[in-house]
Order: structure tokens, then sequence, then C-alpha cells
């Protein structure tokens, strides 16, 4: 499971926490 930070794009970090809840 990659782990992807990007600080630059807001809505990215949305998507990859939301990405990261649904992992779980």
């Amino acid at each position: 499971m990659p782990h992807i930070l990007i600080v630059e794009d807001e809505a990215a970090i949305a998507d990859t926490l939301l990405f990261a809840l649904q992992g779980e």
C-alpha cells in the first residue's frame, strides 16, 4: 500500500486521506 504525500494539492491530500480511511 503506497503512501502518497502531496502537499502542493489539498484535493490530492483529501483524496489520499479518504483512500487511507477506506483502506482501514
